[in-house]
């Protein structure tokens, strides 16, 4: 079950975070790009880092 939990949490992580990045590319912060990049890679590592414990 806890495996579960993390990999939707980092769905949504990894959801939000590319959707704030696409919004920002019409007007965004740089550092706010680099932010919502690191988010997007930091839940996908944590997404395959679930699967393999698996």
């Amino acid at each position: 079950m806890k495996k579960f939990l993390i990999i939707i949490s980092n769905v949504i992580i990894f959801a939000l975070a590319s959707i704030l990045l696409s919004r920002s590319q019409k007007s965004g912060d740089f550092m706010l790009k680099l932010f919502y990049s690191i988010a997007l890679v930091k839940a996908g590592f944590n997404i395959t880092k679930a699967l393999k414990i698996e």
